[in-house]
């Protein structure tokens, strides 16, 4: 069994700045981490999907650097649409290609794409802009029956691509989804963002952000 350990909505903010809802998100992280280290210490990955940081708080990424330092396993950050994508890659530069946060891997399960969605014009939206599009078909090609981890996904009710392979994917997760996913054959497992209890396996820590997946192949043959 290969375990990735998925984080979501962290909502960092530069020290001295105002808490988003009260809520302090610092505390949150480092609560998740410490679990993470205790109890998932064994995970191949923790992706952790935007939004990274709150709006207009680019200074946070070095925060959540600072925090991340000290895990034992690799991270995978994505942008979602409160994340600055200049800022986010001056701060984790090896997380990017061709200007976006996007990148795929092969691990034992098979292979991970992190594709990188945000919207251009800043809305809440999800996107894939051509030169996106072009590189996600390439990697969706090169990963058939394979997991594809999505941070704030489009929805391609109005515009069609070529990125659609042969196959279906073996699983699509979709975190920081604000809409009820659909798929053709395709198991979708969603993490709602905006949901703070009983997402998933929820977190054990009240504080905690914090969720544990298990990859498996849903399908035989």
């Amino acid at each position: 069994m290969t375990k990735l350990v998925w984080m979501t909505d962290l909502h960092l903010v530069e020290r001295g700045s105002d808490r988003p809802a009260g809520v302090d998100p610092l505390t949150g992280l480092r609560n998740a981490i410490e679990e993470i280290e205790l109890f998932h210490n064994d995970a191949v990955r923790l992706v952790i999907s935007g939004d990274l940081v709150q709006l207009h708080n680019p200074g946070a990424y070095r925060i959540l650097r600072e925090e991340l330092a000290s895990l034992s396993i690799p991270v995978r950050p994505l942008a979602g649409n409160h994340d600055d994508r200049a800022a986010l890659l001056d701060i984790f530069p090896k997380v990017g290609q061709g200007g976006f946060v996007q990148q795929a891997e092969d691990i034992v399960a098979g292979r991970l794409i992190y594709a990188d969605t945000k919207a251009s014009d800043g809305g809440h939206h999800g996107e894939l802009c051509d030169l996106r599009i072009e590189w996600l078909a390439e990697q969706v090609h090169l990963a058939v029956g394979r997991p594809l981890p999505l941070s704030s996904p489009p929805t391609f009710r109005y515009r069609r691509s070529g990125a659609r392979p042969a196959t279906p994917p073996q699983q699509q997760w979709a975190g920081g989804a604000a809409h009820k996913p659909h798929g053709a054959n395709i198991p979708v497992l969603r993490t709602p963002a905006q949901e703070r209890v009983g997402d998933l396996a929820g977190p054990s820590n009240p504080g905690s952000k914090e969720h544990a997946c298990s990859v498996r192949p849903r399908y035989e043959g």
